[in-house]
C-alpha cells in the first residue's frame, strides 16, 4: 500500500487546496469590504470622523482621497 500515490499527484492536490483557500479568502474579504464601504457612506460625520479625519461625509472622503 505504501507509495500508492505519486509525489506529483500530492503536489497537485495541495495546489488545488491552496487555490480553493485563496478563493475563499478573497470572497470573504470582498464581503467585508462591501459591508464596511456601505456603512461608511451612510455614516454620520460623528461616527466616522475619529477614524477618517476631517472629510465632511464618507462620499466626500472618497472624492478627495489622496491615496
Amino acid at each position: 500500500m505504501r507509495g500508492r500515490y505519486s509525489i506529483a499527484s500530492a503536489v497537485l492536490l495541495l495546489k488545488v487546496i491552496a487555490v480553493a483557500v485563496a478563493i475563499g479568502v478573497e470572497i470573504h474579504a470582498i464581503f467585508h469590504l462591501s459591508c464596511d464601504f456601505l456603512r461608511l457612506l451612510r455614516a454620520s460625520p460623528q461616527k466616522y470622523k475619529p477614524h477618517l479625519g476631517s472629510a465632511e461625509t464618507g462620499l466626500s472622503f472618497l472624492n478627495h482621497s489622496t491615496v
